[in-house]
């Protein structure tokens, strides 16, 4: 969709491919974005977490294959411009330079803001999806939905527990 609105939506079809097709943008973003974080985090824990991560966003992009082609959509990707920010900032964080701890905390943030993103648009795509009378294909998107969930709370545990007590130690 472009930035001024240019996208045509004819159908309540026409928005639940575009709305598919953009979380499957996203996902490959951010498959593509987990090793540079795995790379960076200094955390054992964290780094696993990345890999976790990773391997996750693998899996709801098969989900998503699978529910654009039942769905008798294209498996083409809309370019996700909110994903595309969210990473721009994440890369930002990344890229920056101090205390490993403190890094790390900034990383988890990061990953926080882009599951969060998942969470909402599996969300509304599973509504969407059963809307339309794609009841089992809302369930598939469920299965995405609580991934990411569980995958947010994952990190966000790691932070509460480890990392942010950490970080919080740290001196300039």
């Amino acid at each position: 969709m472009g930035l001024l609105g240019s996208e045509t939506f004819d159908s309540f079809r026409d928005l639940l491919e575009h709305h598919l097709q953009d979380l499957y943008d996203a996902e490959a973003r951010v498959i593509k974005l987990c090793p540079d974080f795995q790379a960076k985090a200094d955390d054992p824990q964290l780094k696993s977490q990345f890999e976790a991560m990773e391997r996750q966003a693998k899996v709801r992009r098969e989900r998503l294959e699978d529910v654009l082609k039942q769905a008798g959509f294209e498996q083409q990707r809309e370019t996700c411009e909110a994903m595309k920010g969210l990473i721009k900032e994440a890369s930002e964080m990344a890229d920056a330079t101090g205390d490993a701890a403190v890094i790390d905390a900034a990383l988890i943030q990061s990953a926080n803001r882009l599951l969060h993103y998942f969470i909402a648009g599996y969300g509304a795509a599973r509504c969407q999806l059963q809307a339309a009378g794609h009841e089992d294909l809302g369930k598939l998107l469920d299965t995405s939905l609580e991934d990411a969930r569980q995958n947010d709370e994952s990190f966000a545990n790691l932070a509460v527990d480890v990392i942010n007590k950490k970080a919080a130690m740290a001196t300039a």
